[in-house]
C-alpha cells in the first residue's frame, strides 16, 4: 500500500517489511506480474539485506486471504444496493476495486450509477482505456487516467473541462484543477471513493474523487432535476433507455469489495484512515471516523444465495442481478484485496468425511492452516494456541485436530495451528471463530490467558467432493419461482414414478411431486388437498393421497418421511399398486423409495380417484409446484426449488431390486412397461425450448409451465425460471452422435476428407454448485477407454496430428478430439460406417467418473452432388423473369427427393426475394425443379410489429409503388401523403387504419411500428426483395440437414452439403435451341419427334404437310424424298420415306414406286438409285426372298464378308460356299471364322503353319505336353555330353549336330507350303493329286523339324485353345516367351537334385565301405590342370564326381557350373522355336479386306484394340532373344575367343556353340543365328505373297553363301570338311527354294514354262562335269548323274508334252531337291553317329588305360620319373600307355550284355587313331607318328592331340629322330640277342623309348652349355622361358 512504501522511504520497521512482502506475494499469487516484475516491488528489492528475517517470517507463515469478494463478467452481471440513498444531501461512497484491462477502442466501464426510473441520469462513475467519465445530472467530465502535467510534489495535475449538455448549457460552472497521487491501472487493486457535499443554501453541489486515498480537488454542478422517483443505487452496471424500458448496460469487469455508503461528507484524512479496514467499525482506529454516518457496508463475506448482506447493521441488504438465475449472477470468490485488515479469513475446502488426517501435515484440501497468525515459531519462547469461541452452524460440520476425529467444542483451547473443517456435503457458507491465546515455555497456555486477545473470523466455502461426469448428463434446475414442470402422460392403473432430486434448500413449502384435479372448486372436496403430492414443508418431508371418509368430504391421508429431508442428489421412486375396490372406491398399496431402498409403505382405503379411470378429471403429473384454488381459479404453488433428472414413468410397480438393476443405466426406450421416460439429454439442452422429450413417445414431451398471474414464466432466450446445466447426479450420459462422410461433401476437390470435430463434453459437479455455477474449481481430464475402429477412421487429438491411445489421459487443453475418416473403410456408394469412442472423466484428484460416455461416430459415404445450377427460360425469350421460368437444380445421383425444400439450401450472392416457387423433381429425383407460379417482382406486405428489415422485408420508398402497395393491400387509403417525421417509421406506412404516408426524413431510417403511440398505431408498408439470380456468381450452398435429410436414393449417405456451380442460363433468353421444345415433366429440352417439325413460335411440334417428311428430329421444315427412296401416295407415315428394297432401284426425286434390276445386275443395299454388276465369284440370279438380283452369293473358294464383298479365300479348299438354309458361308469342317481360315473349338492346326487346315484334336493336354518336354530334354542332355566331349578330346561330332540343326532350322519355313497350294500351282490333272499327296507328305517329313524344340509334337493348340485360338495364342505368348529361361532353370534343378542323390548315395557307400571321405573346396577343384580336367569322372558324361567331396553350398556351384553346357545347347534349340512361335503374332495380312487381320484367326484386326498389346509382347521377347541375347554372346565370345583355345573348362561351356570355328571367327554361331532370325522375319512378314516369300529366302541364302566364301570361318580339319559340310547345306537350301519357286510360278498348261529351268540345270551340271579334273573322285560321278538327270527331263517335258507330264516333271524337279536335302541329312547324321562312335570307343579305352595306370605307376616309378623330364615327348599330356597301339582284348572275354557291347565298340574302333607310336603292318614298321610334315594332316590323331601337339612343339628334326630311332633299335636288339627273350613288355617298351628321349635331351643340354657364352644373355632368357 501507499503507506507501507512511505515507511519503506523513511526507514522500514519490522512490520513494514512484513507488509512489504506479504505486497509482493500478493501480486503474485493473485495471477498478476511476478513479484520480481512489479513495478512497486523491484525498487525494493535492494532493502531485502535489512529485511530478510521479517520476509522469510512472513513469506513462512502466510496468512489465509483476508474474506470474499464480488466478480463481476462484464457482460450482464450487477448489484442492486443503497435502498435509501439520498441524492440531495451529503455522502460518500467508496469501494475496493480490480478492475480487468481494457483496450483503445472498447466502452467504457461503469463503475457506479444512480439515476431514475425514466434513466435520467443522477451520478455515474465510470472509466475506458485511458479516461475517467463522471458524470452528474446532465453534466460530464474526463479525467485522463494517465497524463497530465506534474506537480511540485511530483502529482500529476489534470484539467477537467466541464461538458455541459445544450439544455442546460448556463448551469455548468468552472471546475478546479484536480489533483491525485495515483492512477486506476487495469489489473491491480485501488480504492476508489467519491464524496458529495450541498453548501448551506446552495443549489450546486461539489464532487470530489479520491484514488488509492490521494486527496483530490473539486468540481461544482448544478443539481439535477428529477421529475420520477429514483432507482436503487447499481454498483457494476449504469441504467438505460433501451425498446422494452430500462435496461443494464455498460457493465463492468472485474473483483469489488468493501462497498460503504456514508451518509456524510468524509474527509481525505477518515478515507485513508478507513481504507485498509473491514468489519465492524469499532474495531477500527479513531482516525477513520465513527461508525455512527455509515449508512451501509457490504464486505461480502457472508454468502447467501442471492442477497447482498449490508454489515452495518442497517439491514439495507441488496440483491445480485444478471442472467436471472445464480449461475449468471456476480459470483463470491476469494477476496484478491489483501490490504483489508480485521475481516474474515475466506477459504475454500473441500468436502471429506471425519477422520484423522494421515500425518498431519494439513495437505488435505479441507485443512486450514493458521501459522498466519503466529508471532513466532512453535518452537520458540512464545507462542500462540486457539481458544475455540464459535462452531460453525451448519448441518455435518465438524472441526477437529489435525490426524484426529475427535470433534472440538466451544472452549476448547488448540495448540496446534492447524485446523480440518471437516464437511460431508458442499456448503454456501459458514464460518468460525477463534480466539488468540498466548504464553510461553513456562506457562502453558489456559483459558484465562486468552482473555483480550483478538477474536479471529474464519469464513469458508465447501465445495462438493464428487466424482466427475463424462458426456453431456444434463439436469433441471427449478429456482421455486412460478415455475414447474408439467408431463403429458397420465398415471395408469397400478404403476410407478421414478425420479433424480436434490434440494437446494429445506425451508419453506415445496412440492416436489403432485397430481391434482382439475375440478378442485367441488364444494365437497378440500380445496387444498392434491390427489397425490410429495412435499417439504420446513424440513419436514411426507407424502399425501386424498381419501373419501364415509361421513364425506374428503381428507389427505398423509405420512411423513424423514429419510427425504437431505440437501444431498437421492433417487425417490413412489409405487402405487392398484389392490381392489371397497365401498366403490379404490384401494391402493403405496411404496415409496429412496435409493433403491424402501422407506416407506402404507395401504390408502377409499382413495379419492381411480388411476387409469379418470384421467380426465385429472391434470398431468407435475413437477416442483401444487395447484390451489385462488381467486381467479386453480393456481400454482409450492414451488420447489431443486434439481431433477431422468424422470421415469412406469405401467406396473417394479421391486427395489428392480430399482437398483436400471438405476444408472440407459433406457432404449422400448422397456416393457416403460410408459414414458424423460432422460434430460443434450438434445434438450440445445433445443432449449421449454419442453423435455420423451423418449418412448417423442409426440409427447414435458413442458415447462408457470402460474398465470406471474409474469416472471419459463423463458430459454432469457434463462428464466429455470436452467438446463450439467447434471449434479452421478447418471450416464446419453451417447453423443456424430456424423460425417467418407469423402469430400463439396466439390472443393480436398485431397482427403475433412476432419471431424468430436466434442468429448465432461464437467465435475463439484463446479457447478448452487452459489458458484459459473465457477471452475477443478480441471477435468478424460481417459479414453476405446477407441474407433481403424476401418473407420483414425482419432487425433486436437492437433489433428497426434492419434490417440487406448487409456490415454487427454487434457482439456487437447480437446476436442478430430476424427479422420477412412474413405477405403466405407464402400463407395454402399453403406455407412459406425463406430464410437468411449472414455470417462478424471478429476484433478485421480477419481474416475462411474459411468462411461460413449460418442457414436458414423461415416456416410459422401451424399449426392450438384452437378448443374441452371436458370430456364422455357419459351421465346423475353425482359425478365415471370411465371413459368424454372430454376433447376441437378445432381450427381438419384436422391430422396425431399418434399421440402425450404431450409434446404441457402443463396450465395443473390436472392430468392419472396417469389412463389413450386417444387417438383422429376421421377429418379436428380433434378430439382424451382418454377415460378406467381409474381416476382413486388410482393407485399403490411407488418404490425417492428420495422421491415425484421420481416427480411424492404421499406419503400416511392411514392407510386406506395400507392400501388395500397391499392394490391386493398387499404381505405390509397393517396400518398408526404411526411417529415424523425419518430415515424421509414418510407410507406399505414397510421391509425385511416391515412397512408411516406416518411422521407433521413432521421427515421431503420424505424418502424416501435413508433406507435397509444391510439396512433404506425404500420409499415413493406415490400418483399426481388428475385435476383446472377448467371456466373449466384450459387446455392446446400445445408446439411440430417432431421430431414436429403440424400442419396437407396443409401444411408451424407446429407447434400454441396456448394453448386455459378449459374447457369438465363431466365431472359431461350433455353433450349430451335427443333426442341422444353418439357416440363422431364426438365429437359426434348427435339420434336421424326415426321414433325418446330412451329414458328417455338412452343410445339407440328406434324410435316403431305408429300413431305421430316427424317430427323428437330427438323425446323420438310424435306422430298431423295434418290433411292420413295413415298407411297396413300402414306400417312411422315417421319421418312420407305427405301428401294434390295433387288430394286430408285433414280428419280420424289417418286412413289420402285424399279426391277436387269439380268446380270444385282442391289443387295436398300435405297439403292442403281444397280451394279454382279461380282466374280459369286451368283446374283439365286432367289433370295422377296425377290432375285437381290443377293451375291458366293460359289467354292469364295467368301461373302460382313460388308457384302465377295473376296477369294487365302485357303481355297476351306471356301465351300453358301449355305442357303442358315444363310451363311459355308466352311470345310474344322474350318470358321473370316475367310474359313480359323479353327473351330475342337481342331487344330500349328500355330506356325497358318495355311494348313485344321484337324480334330485327338490328344492333348499337360501330359503330353510334358513327355515332349522330357524327351526334349534328355535330347539336350545327350547333346550336352557331345558337346563336352568334344571339347575336351577334340572330336567333331557336335559340330555335325550343330550343322545339323541350323540346316533343319532353315527349311523348316518350306515345310509352310501346303498340299494346296502345289496343288492350285500345277493345275488339275490325272495324278495331280496323288503325287502332290506324296510330295507333301516328304515336305511334311523331312522340313517339319525346325532344329529347335519340337512344338508341333506339344498339341499346344489343343491343350490351351479350348476357349478358341486367340486364347491359345495369348497364353502361348506367355509360355514361349519365359521357355527360354524356365527350360534352362529346370535342367539345372533337376540335375542338382539328381546328383544331390548320387551324392548321397556314395557317401553311403564310402561310409558302408569305411573309405575314407576326404572333403574338397570349390577352389580347390577348380584349380585342376586341364590334363587332370579332361580325365575327370563325370556322372553320365556331364558332372564331374569330383564334387560329391564338396560342401553342400561349393557343391551346388560346381554342379551348376558344370550344367552350364545345358543351358547353351537348351538356348541353342529353344531360340529358332521361340521366335518362330511369336512371330506368327505379327504374320498379318488384308485377306481381301481394307485393314490387315491376323492370319492364324483372321476374326481378329491386327493393332488395334488386344492384338496389339499382345503383339507388342511377342515383339518385345523377340527383341529380347532374338536381338539382344545374340549380340550379348557374341560379344562375350569375341572378347574371350583366345580362351576356346587355350581353356578346355572354358570351351567345355561354350563348345557346341563355337567348336570347329577358327579363333578369329569363335562368335559366327551368333552369324548364322542371324541368318535363322531373317528367314523367320521373312516367313512373318505381313502382306507378303509365297513367290515373294521364296525369293526373299533365296536372297538370304544367296548372301549366306557369299559370307561363308569370303571368310571361311570354320577350321581346316579333314582338308577343309566343315567348310564344305556348310558350302553343301546352304547349296541345299538354296537348291530346294528355288526349285519351290520354280514350281509355285510354273503354269503347266504352257509347253515351254519349265524348259528354260531344266536346260539351265542340265548345262550347269555338264559345265561342272567338264571342270573336274580327277574322274576317280566322288564328285565327278555325282556332277555326271546331276548332267545327265536334268537333260533327260529336259527332253521328256519337250518331246512328251501334255499337262500331265509336265506336272510330273514339276513334281520331280521338286522331289529331287527333297532327296537332295534327305541325302544331306542323312550325310550329317552318318557323320554324328560315326563321331560318337569313336568317342564312346575312346572312352572305353581311357577307363581301361586308366585301371592299368596303377599297376604301370607301381612297377616303373624310377623310370617314369626319369622319363617325364624328356622335352620333346608329351610328359603329363599323354597319358600312360597311350603311346602304343591299343591293347589287345580280354584274351577270355565277359559273356555279360555291358561287356559284350563294350567289346564290339573297341573291336570297331581297334583299327582307328589313337596310338602316338604304331606299327605298320604292311611294311612292317614300328613308326613314330610325330614327325611336322605329316601330322597335322593325318586324320588318323584327333583334334585334341593334334592341338596338343601344335602346343607342344619343337617337334624332332631328322637328325633327332634318326638318332631316337638308332637308339631305339639298338635297346630292342639288346633286348632281343643278349637278353635272349623274343617278348617285351609295354611298360618296358615305353620306358625303353622315353629313356631314349632322356638320353638326347641331356646331349643337347651338354650342347647348349658349351655355347651358352656366346649366344648371349637375350637368347638365354629365352630359352630359359
Amino acid at each position: 500500500s501507499s503507506q507501507q512504501l512511505s515507511q519503506v522511504k523513511h526507514g522500514l520497521t519490522f512490520f513494514a517489511g512484513v507488509g512489504f512482502c506479504n505486497h509482493c506475494r500478493r501480486s503474485s499469487t493473485s495471477h498478476r506480474m511476478p513479484c520480481l516484475a512489479d513495478p512497486l516491488c523491484v525498487p525494493l528489492w535492494a532493502l531485502l539485506l535489512v529485511l530478510a528475517p521479517a520476509c522469510i517470517q512472513a513469506l513462512r507463515a502466510p496468512p489465509p486471504q483476508a474474506g470474499a469478494s464480488l466478480l463481476f463478467d462484464g457482460v450482464d452481471d450487477f448489484v442492486v444496493v443503497f435502498p435509501s440513498f439520498r441524492l440531495a444531501s451529503n455522502w460518500t461512497v467508496e469501494a475496493w476495486v480490480e478492475p480487468r484491462a481494457l483496450l483503445e477502442g472498447d466502452p467504457p466501464q461503469c463503475l457506479l450509477h444512480f439515476s431514475t426510473y425514466s434513466a435520467a441520469n443522477l451520478f455515474s462513475l465510470a472509466f475506458d482505456a485511458s479516461t475517467w467519465i463522471v458524470r452528474y445530472g446532465d453534466f460530464e467530465f474526463t479525467a485522463p487516467r494517465t497524463a497530465g502535467t506534474s506537480s511540485a510534489d511530483g502529482t500529476a495535475v489534470i484539467p477537467l473541462p466541464c461538458v455541459p449538455s445544450p439544455a442546460n448549457a448556463s448551469k455548468c460552472e468552472a471546475v478546479s484543477p484536480w489533483s491525485f497521487s495515483a492512477f486506476l491501472r487495469p489489473g491491480l487493486q485501488h480504492h476508489v471513493a467519491v464524496s458529495h457535499m450541498i453548501p448551506a443554501g446552495s443549489a450546486r453541489a461539489v464532487l470530489t474523487l479520491y484514488i488509492d486515498g490521494g486527496a483530490g480537488g473539486q468540481a461544482t454542478f448544478a443539481q439535477p432535476q428529477t421529475f420520477d422517483p429514483a432507482l436503487p443505487f447499481l454498483v457494476g452496471a449504469c441504467s438505460g433507455l433501451a425498446r422494452n424500458g430500462v435496461a443494464r448496460q455498460s457493465h463492468f469487469s472485474g473483483q469489488v469489495d468493501e462497498v460503504r455508503h456514508w451518509a456524510a461528507l468524509r474527509t481525505a484524512a477518515q478515507i485513508q484512515a478507513a481504507m485498509p479496514y473491514t468489519g465492524p467499525t469499532s474495531s477500527w482506529p479513531a482516525a477513520a471516523g465513527g461508525g455512527s454516518d455509515l449508512e451501509a457496508q457490504y464486505d461480502f463475506d457472508d454468502l447467501p444465495k442471492l442477497e447482498i448482506t449490508d454489515v452495518s447493521g442497517n439491514s439495507n441488504h441488496g440483491i445480485r442481478g444478471g442472467g436471472g438465475f445464480p449461475g449468471e449472477l456476480p459470483a463470491y470468490q476469494r477476496s484478491v484485496f489483501g490490504q483489508l485488515r480485521l475481516g474474515p479469513r475466506f477459504s475454500e475446502l473441500l468436502s471429506e468425511p471425519v477422520g484423522g488426517l494421515v500425518g498431519g501435515d494439513c495437505s488435505s484440501p479441507s485443512c486450514l492452516d493458521l501459522r498466519g497468525l503466529l508471532l513466532s515459531d512453535l518452537n520458540g519462547a512464545t507462542y500462540n494456541a486457539f481458544f475455540v469461541k464459535r462452531l460453525p452452524a451448519g448441518p455435518n460440520l465438524t472441526l477437529t485436530r489435525p490426524g484426529s476425529s475427535t470433534p472440538l467444542t466451544v472452549g476448547a483451547l488448540v495448540t496446534d495451528a492447524r485446523i480440518a473443517v471437516r464437511s460431508l456435503a458442499a456448503l454456501d457458507h459458514d464460518y468460525f471463530q477463534l480466539q488468540l491465546c498466548t504464553g510461553n515455555a513456562s506457562a502453558t497456555p489456559t483459558a484465562a490467558r486468552c482473555t483480550g486477545m483478538p477474536v479471529e473470523t474464519f469464513s469458508f466455502r465447501v465445495h462438493g467432493n464428487a466424482p466427475p461426469t463424462a458426456g453431456e448428463a444434463s439436469s433441471m434446475r427449478l429456482y421455486g419461482d412460478a415455475v414447474f414442470l408439467e408431463l403429458s402422460d397420465h398415471l395408469s392403473a397400478s404403476g410407478m414414478v421414478e425420479f433424480n432430486v436434490k434440494l437446494d434448500h429445506l425451508t419453506g413449502r415445496q412440492t416436489l411431486l403432485s397430481v391434482s384435479r382439475r375440478d378442485l372448486g367441488k364444494s365437497s372436496w378440500n380445496l387444498d388437498i392434491p390427489v397425490v403430492s410429495l412435499s417439504l414443508l420446513d424440513g419436514a418431508a411426507s407424502i399425501a393421497i386424498c381419501t373419501s371418509p364415509m361421513a364425506g368430504g374428503e381428507e389427505a391421508f398423509a405420512k411423513e418421511i424423514p429419510e427425504l429431508a437431505s440437501m444431498e442428489p437421492q433417487h425417490l421412486a413412489i409405487s402405487w399398486k392398484y389392490l381392489r375396490a371397497a365401498r366403490g372406491r379404490a384401494v391402493y398399496e403405496i411404496t415409496v423409495y429412496r435409493n433403491c431402498q424402501r422407506v416407506a409403505a402404507l395401504t390408502v382405503e377409499d382413495a379419492c380417484v381411480n388411476f387409469g379411470y379418470q384421467d380426465t378429471d385429472l391434470h398431468f403429473p407435475t413437477f416442483g409446484q401444487q395447484y390451489s384454488l385462488g381467486p381467479q381459479g386453480l393456481i400454482a404453488g409450492s414451488f420447489a426449488n431443486m434439481h431433477l433428472a431422468d424422470i421415469r414413468l412406469w405401467s406396473s410397480p417394479r421391486s427395489a431390486s428392480q430399482l437398483c438393476g436400471s438405476l444408472g443405466v440407459l433406457l432404449k426406450g422400448s422397456e416393457p412397461g416403460l410408459q414414458a421416460q424423460y432422460p434430460m439429454g443434450p438434445d434438450d439442452m440445445r433445443r432449449n425450448d421449454k419442453t423435455l422429450a420423451n423418449k418412448v413417445k417423442p409426440s409427447a414431451p414435458a413442458v415447462l409451465r408457470c402460474t398465470s398471474v406471474r409474469v416472471m414464466c419459463p423463458e430459454p432466450s432469457q434463462l428464466r425460471g429455470f436452467l438446463l446445466r450439467p447434471s449434479v447426479f452421478a447418471l450416464p450420459s446419453e451417447p453423443v452422435l456424430f456424423i460425417t462422410s467418407a469423402g469430400d461433401v463439396s466439390r472443393d476437390a480436398r485431397t482427403s476428407p475433412p476432419p471431424l470435430e468430436v466434442a468429448a463434453p465432461m464437467f465435475d459437479r463439484d463446479n457447478f454448485e448452487a452459489y458458484s455455477d459459473d465457477m471452475v474449481d477443478d480441471t477435468v481430464s478424460i481417459k479414453v477407454r476405446s477407441l474407433p475402429s481403424a476401418s473407420c477412421g483414425t482419432l487425433y487429438l486436437n492437433d489433428v496430428l497426434t492419434s490417440v491411445v487406448v487409456n490415454q489421459s487427454v487434457r482439456a487443453s487437447q480437446l476436442p478430439f478430430y476424427f479422420q475418416p477412412n474413405a477405403s473403410g466405407v464402400a463407395s456408394q454402399a453403406k455407412a460406417c459406425a463406430t464410437s469412442v468411449a472414455y470417462v472423466a478424471v478429476d484433478s484428484r485421480g477419481v474416475e467418473s462411474p459411468f462411461e460416455a460413449e460418442a457414436k461416430i458414423y461415416v456416410k459415404v459422401p451424399g449426392p452432388r450438384v452437378i448443374s445450377f441452371e436458370a430456364i427460360e422455357p419459351g421465346l425469350s423475353d425482359a425478365g423473369a415471370d411465371a413459368g421460368d424454372i430454376i433447376a437444380v441437378t445432381f450427381d445421383r438419384p436422391t430422396t427427393k425431399r418434399s421440402e425444400w425450404k431450409g434446404l439450401f441457402e443463396v450465395v450472392d443473390g436472392t430468392l426475394g419472396r417469389a412463389d416457387l413450386k417444387a417438383t423433381w422429376n421421377d429418379n429425383g436428380t433434378v430439382l425443379m424451382l418454377e415460378i407460379v406467381g409474381q416476382v417482382d413486388e410482393y407485399l406486405s403490411m407488418v404490425t410489429s417492428g420495422k421491415c428489415a425484421d420481416h427480411d422485408l424492404l421499406p419503400i420508398t416511392d411514392s407510386l409503388v406506395c400507392s400501388a402497395a395500397a391499392q394490391r393491400l386493398n387499404l381505405s387509403d390509397t393517396v400518398v401523403k408526404a411526411q417529415t417525421l424523425p419518430d415515424s417509421p421509414e418510407g410507406c406506412y399505414y397510421m391509425d387504419g385511416r391515412m397512408l404516408y411516406l416518411n422521407d426524413d433521413p432521421r427515421s431510417k431503420g424505424k418502424g411500428a416501435e413508433t406507435s403511440t397509444p391510439g396512433f398505431p404506425r404500420l409499415p408498408v413493406c415490400r418483399y426483395p426481388a428475385l435476383g439470380l446472377y448467371p456466373g456468381s449466384t450459387r446455392l450452398q446446400f445445408l446439411a440437414n440430417f432431421s430431414d435429410p436429403l440424400q442419396t436414393a437407396g443409401v444411408d449417405s451424407y446429407p447434400v452439403a454441396d456448394l453448386s456451380p455459378p449459374l447457369n442460363g438465363s431466365l431472359m433468353q431461350r433455353h433450349c435451341r430451335n427443333g426442341t421444345i422444353f418439357a416440363r415433366g422431364a426438365s429437359t429440352c426434348e427435339p420434336c419427334n421424326t415426321g414433325h417439325f418446330m412451329s414458328a413460335d417455338g412452343l410445339r411440334c407440328e406434324l410435316c404437310p403431305p408429300g413431305t417428311v421430316a427424317p430427323n428430329q428437330e427438323m425446323l421444315s420438310c424435306e422430298a424424298c431423295a434418290l433411292g427412296k420413295y413415298l407411297p401416295p396413300d402414306s400417312v407415315q411422315r417421319d421418312y420415306c420407305c427405301e428401294a428394297p434390295a433387288g430394286q432401284y430408285v433414280d428419280t426425286m420424289g417418286a412413289t414406286s420402285a424399279f426391277d434390276c436387269p439380268v446380270g445386275a444385282v442391289a443387295e443395299a436398300k435405297g439403292s438409285a442403281g444397280c451394279s454388276r454382279c461380282p466374280q465369284g459369286a451368283s446374283c440370279e439365286i432367289l433370295r426372298e422377296p425377290r432375285a438380283r437381290s443377293f451375291a452369293v458366293p460359289q467354292a473358294k469364295s467368301f461373302r464378308t460382313v460388308e457384302g464383298k465377295i473376296v477369294e479365300c487365302a485357303l481355297p479348299q476351306a471356301c465351300l460356299g453358301w449355305d442357303m438354309k442358315a444363310m451363311d458361308n459355308a466352311c470345310q469342317e474344322g474350318m470358321g471364322g473370316y475367310l474359313c481360315q480359323g479353327c473351330v473349338q475342337g481342331w487344330w492346326r500349328p500355330i506356325d503353319r497358318t495355311s494348313a487346315i485344321c484337324e480334330r484334336c485327338t490328344s492333348s493336354g499337360p501330359g503330353r505336353f510334358l513327355g515332349v518336354v522330357a524327351g526334349q530334354s534328355l535330347i539336350v542332355w545327350l547333346v550336352a555330353v557331345m558337346s563336352v566331349d568334344a571339347a575336351c578330346w577334340g572330336n567333331m561330332h557336335a559340330v555335325f549336330i550343330r550343322l545339323a540343326l541350323n540346316y533343319c532350322s532353315s527349311v523348316s519355313m518350306l515345310s509352310r507350303i501346303e498340299k494346296w497350294e502345289l496343288e492350285r500351282a500345277l493345275g488339275p490333272g490325272a495324278d495331280t493329286n496323288a503325287v502332290v499327296s506324296y510330295i507333301s507328305g516328304m515336305i511334311e517329313g523331312l522340313l517339319r523339324f525346325d532344329g529347335g524344340a519340337a512344338a508341333h509334337l506339344m498339341g499346344l493348340e489343343c491343350w490351351l485353345g479350348k476357349d478358341g485360338q486367340w486364347q491359345a495364342m495369348k497364353m502361348s505368348v506367355v509360355m514361349w516367351a519365359v521357355m527360354p529361361v524356365v527350360w534352362p532353370l529346370a535342367l539345372v534343378l533337376c540335375t542338382l537334385v539328381m546328383f544331390e542323390v548320387y551324392t548321397w548315395s556314395r557317401r553311403f557307400a564310402w561310409k558302408m565301405r569305411n573309405e575314407p571321405f576326404k572333403v574338397e573346396t570349390l577352389k580347390h577343384a577348380s584349380s585342376v590342370p586341364e590334363e587332370a580336367f579332361v580325365r575327370e569322372p563325370r556322372l553320365l558324361g556331364l558332372i564331374r564326381t569330383r564334387a560329391a567331396r564338396c560342401m553342400l553350398g561349393d557343391r551346388w556351384r560346381m554342379v551348376a557350373k558344370d550344367s552350364l553346357p545345358l543351358v547353351v545347347v537348351s538356348q541353342f534349340l529353344l531360340l529358332p522355336t521361340v521366335l518362330r512361335q511369336l512371330a506368327v503374332f505379327v504374320a498379318c495380312d488384308r485377306l481381301g479386306g481394307d485393314a490387315p487381320r491376323l492370319f492364324v484367326a483372321p476374326d481378329l484386326h491386327c493393332w488395334t484394340g488386344t492384338h496389339a498389346a499382345w503383339a507388342a509382347a511377342a515383339l518385345s521377347a523377340v527383341g529380347v532373344w532374338g536381338v539382344l541375347v545374340p549380340l550379348g554372346v557374341m560379344l562375350y565370345l569375341w572378347r574371350r575367343s583366345a580362351l576356346l583355345f587355350n581353356d578346355v573348362k572354358f570351351r567345355s561351356i561354350f563348345g557346341f556353340i563355337t567348336d570347329g570355328f577358327e579363333q578369329n571367327y569363335a562368335f559366327w554361331e551368333v552369324v548364322v543365328y542371324g541368318r535363322k532370325l531373317l528367314i523367320i522375319s521373312i516367313s512373318a512378314w505381313p502382306d507378303l505373297s509365297r513367290p515373294a516369300e521364296l525369293a526373299l529366302y533365296q536372297v538370304v541364302g544367296v548372301a549366306a553363301m557369299l559370307l561363308h566364301y569370303a571368310f571361311k570361318p570354320f577350321d581346316n580339319r579333314s582338308g577343309e570338311l566343315l567348310d564344305r559340310v556348310e558350302l553343301y547345306g546352304l547349296c541345299s537350301f538354296l537348291l530346294l527354294v528355288t526349285f519351290m519357286q520354280v514350281v509355285l510360278l510354273a503354269n503347266p498348261s504352257s509347253e515351254y514354262d519349265l524348259l528354260p529351268v531344266l536346260m539351265v540345270c542340265g548345262i550347269l551340271g555338264m559345265a561342272s562335269v567338264i571342270m573336274e579334273t580327277h574322274t576317280s573322285v566322288l564328285r565327278f560321278y555325282m556332277s555326271l548323274c546331276l548332267a545327265g538327270f536334268f537333260t533327260i527331263l529336259g527332253v521328256m517335258y519337250w518331246v512328251a508334252g501334255g499337262i500331265d507330264n509336265r506336272q510330273r516333271t514339276a513334281l520331280m524337279i521338286l522331289g529331287f531337291a527333297l532327296v537332295l536335302s534327305a541325302c544331306y541329312i542323312a550325310w550329317l547324321c552318318v557323320r554324328v553317329i560315326r563321331g560318337c562312335g569313336e568317342a564312346m570307343a575312346e572312352g572305353l579305352t581311357r577307363l581301361r588305360l586308366a585301371t592299368d595306370q596303377k599297376f604301370l605307376k607301381a612297377a616303373s616309378t624310377d623310370a617314369v620319373q626319369l622319363a617325364l623330364h624328356a622335352r620333346h615327348m608329351l610328359s603329363e599330356s599323354v597319358p600312360y600307355g597311350s603311346l602304343f597301339t591299343k591293347p589287345a582284348m580280354p584274351p577270355k572275354p565277359s559273356q555279360a550284355l555291358g561287356a559284350k557291347l563294350q567289346r564290339a565298340v573297341m573291336e570297331a574302333h581297334f583299327e582307328t587313331l589313337g596310338a602316338k607310336i604304331w606299327f605298320d603292318t604292311k611294311t612292317r614298321e614300328l613308326v613314330l607318328g610325330l614327325h611336322p610334315d605329316n601330322f597335322a594332316g593325318d586324320a588318323r590323331i584327333t583334334n585334341y592331340m593334334r592341338r596338343k601337339l601344335v602346343a607342344s612343339g619343337p617337334f624332332l628334326t631328322d637328325e633327332e629322330r634318326r638318332f631316337i630311332a638308332m637308339g631305339f633299335r639298338n635297346a630292342l636288339m639288346h633286348l632281343i640277342v643278349d637278353c635272349d627273350t623274343n617278348t617285351v613288355h609295354c611298360a618296358l617298351l615305353e620306358l625303353l623309348l622315353r629313356s631314349t628321349f632322356v638320353w638326347q635331351r641331356r646331349v643337347e643340354k651338354k650342347n647348349f652349355r658349351s655355347a651358352r657364352d656366346g649366344r648371349g644373355i637375350r637368347l638365354h632368357r629365352a630359352l630359359r622361358r
